[in-house]
């Protein structure tokens, strides 16, 4: 039998206290460096203390332009617009704050919230997506017809998307602007009461290996992939489809309100997600 003085009961019970520090701290750094899905969405997207010069804010979107005027209306209210009800939130883009965000894909999707529009006030409601190249050179258009249903309102207010799948594929490297435009009247195109918001897309070069893992995850693991790329529209698609399948996910709830507030969109976080939008006219 084996007899230990108290000095070496003392040094094996210090052996045994750093022997399970040392068992321990991967643990504790692994959890540490696992952040939450509403944290790396928060974190990747979180804009910088000053923006740059030129770089659209997306602090109070939504708002009024006549084709006649410039860019610096575009922070009215959506109360200007007679058939959008004062009160109401504002017709919207879901960009990021400086307006572009990065894609990977060839063919994008956008996504904007549509208040609730007043039938009566809307003679020929109708939502217009026009995207023009680096030199202003317009390449995309296409209007989508809003019905109007037998409550006497236009469409249902919410979320909507719109893939752009007519297009030609984006080039790698290059920017494009986009703007959506909805209109009371369709039939008077020139109407000042017609609101605008815009965006851009830049699309980066997909890493083949980046590609891959992609490719097999799960949807859930690919929303924190993308985030961590900074992929704007991947991320915001691949959230709105896990929101509207799992409407009763806290994680995910969560994580949608975390993204939204970051990129100052805060007051349409708790608006329902409806379906993309069709029967588009080019």
């Amino acid at each position: 039998m084996a007899w230990f003085t108290r000095s070496s009961r003392s040094a094996l019970l210090a052996l045994a206290l750093t022997l399970g520090l040392i068992v321990n701290v991967p643990t504790l750094v692994k959890a540490q460096q696992s952040p939450s899905l509403a944290n790396r969405l928060e974190n990747a997207f979180r804009p910088p203390s000053t923006p740059g010069p030129g770089s659209p804010v997306n602090t109070e979107p939504g708002g009024t332009r006549g084709p006649e005027n410039g860019t610096d209306e575009t922070q009215a209210t959506a109360a200007q617009s007679p058939c959008i009800a004062e009160g109401n939130k504002p017709f919207v883009a879901l960009v990021p704050t400086k307006g572009v965000g990065e894609t990977m894909v060839e063919h994008p999707t956008i996504a904007w919230y549509l208040p609730k529009i007043s039938a009566k006030e809307a003679a020929a409601p109708m939502v217009e997506f026009v995207l023009t190249d680096s030199s202003d050179r317009q390449i995309y258009s296409a209007r989508y017809p809003l019905a109007k249903n037998g409550d006497g309102i236009v469409g249902n207010p919410g979320i909507m998307r719109l893939a752009i799948t007519n297009l030609y594929p984006l080039e790698i490297g290059q920017e494009y602007r986009w703007t959506l435009k909805f209109m009371c009247n369709a039939r008077d195109p020139q109407n000042s009461d017609n609101l605008f918001v815009e965006g851009a897309f830049k699309r980066v070069a997909a890493d083949p290996n980046f590609a891959r893992l992609v490719a097999q995850a799960t949807p859930q693991e690919r929303l924190a992939m993308y985030a961590d790329q900074k992929l704007w529209y991947e991320t915001l698609n691949t959230l709105i489809e896990l929101r509207r399948d799992r409407p009763n996910d806290l994680s995910l709830a969560e994580a949608w309100d975390r993204l939204l507030n970051v990129v100052g969109l805060g007051t349409i976080s708790k608006e329902p997600v409806f379906q993309s939008a069709s029967n588009i006219s080019n």
